[in-house]
């Protein structure tokens, strides 16, 4: 309603401004570069701390299932437990938060 009232008595009054969009334009875009800037940043961040995560597993798993003193059955329970430790993390990472 305001809105319409305020177009109305510019067009009635023939009220005029000139906005110069140079101005506009950098009042909008540069904190939209800023956010998104920041967004690919902890993009980055998290799938750097993911990969970490995943070598790490991939690493146990190696030397574990390397290791000649370690009897099969501990190998096959230890490598359930590590894929175990990663369904669960990457599940618990794709939920969503409400």
């Amino acid at each position: 309603m305001l809105s319409s009232a305020i177009t109305y008595i510019s067009f009635r009054f023939k009220i005029n401004f000139n906005v110069d969009l140079t101005l506009l334009s950098i009042a909008i875009i540069f904190p939209l570069v800023f956010t998104i800037r920041g967004s690919f940043k902890r993009r980055e961040k998290a799938l750097e701390h993911l990969s970490k995560f995943l070598s790490s597993l991939k690493t146990v798993k190696y030397y574990i299932l390397s290791n000649e003193e370690v009897d099969d059955e501990r190998k096959a329970e230890v490598e359930r437990m590590l894929i175990e430790i990663n369904s669960r993390t990457l599940e618990h990472l794709s939920k969503k938060k409400r």
